[in-house]
């Protein structure tokens, strides 16, 4: 989603976010967000509700989700920080039963709101970008700690820098997880971007190109 000019120019919301050098490349430094704005400056994700509300992440220099209704904003929640409710990059976004999953990548966690933006809880990953929910099961891959050096401003909660997957209950406990620093060996990954499930519950990760591009679970 993009908003423009007459002319077809970009105009990113203003959140005071500044530009970043890391090696060759030219980024948008979430670090430098100054405050939570409206739609859109780099957003990440989408996803639908029941009724067919959207919901987008607007993260890498942005710190919200918004709510649309047939292209109408509805409400915009989030601000950059580490306190609920707040952002570290919102990197992905999955909307069950009226629950909103967020992955709250560079705060290592997954925050869980009601469809007005109500917080309702969290559970700690490690860098997540990107959260799904099939029968009853909360499915989320996670960055890791090997990759990205340049952006990280946490430290892996638990000890593991591997990039991961993670299935959940509905409640946040875990049921599975796998994942190891040798990304290369089956069933680890390199920079998990990306999940969704398939209608007979085989699980698809996108990953960086030197590591795997799919894993099936059954």
């Amino acid at each position: 989603m993009k908003k423009l000019t007459p002319e077809g120019e970009n105009q990113p919301s203003d959140t005071g976010c500044e530009t970043s050098i890391y090696g060759s490349r030219v980024f948008k430094d979430y670090r430098t967000i100054k405050r939570g704005a409206g739609p859109f400056n780099l957003a990440t994700d989408v996803a639908l509700d029941k009724e067919g509300n959207i919901y987008v992440s607007d993260g890498y220099a942005n710190a919200r989700v918004h709510k649309f209704s047939e292209g109408e904003l509805l409400l915009s929640w989030g601000e950059p920080g580490r306190e609920p409710g707040q952002f570290n990059l919102p990197h992905g976004i999955f909307v069950s039963e009226d629950i909103v999953y967020v992955a709250d990548r560079e705060n290592s966690r997954i925050q869980v709101f009601e469809t007005d933006g109500k917080f309702l809880g969290e559970w700690d990953v490690n860098r997540p970008t990107d959260v799904v929910v099939h029968e009853g099961k909360v499915i989320v891959s996670e960055l890791g700690y090997n990759v990205g050096s340049a952006a990280i401003s946490t430290k892996p909660k638990d000890g593991i820098k591997a990039g991961r997957l993670s299935i959940f209950s509905l409640d946040g406990g875990l049921l599975s997880r796998w994942g190891t620093d040798d990304y290369r060996a089956l069933g680890s990954f390199r920079a998990a971007h990306a999940v969704c499930v398939d209608s007979k519950g085989s699980i698809y990760v996108g990953c960086d190109l030197v590591g795997r591009e799919r894993w099936r679970c059954t």
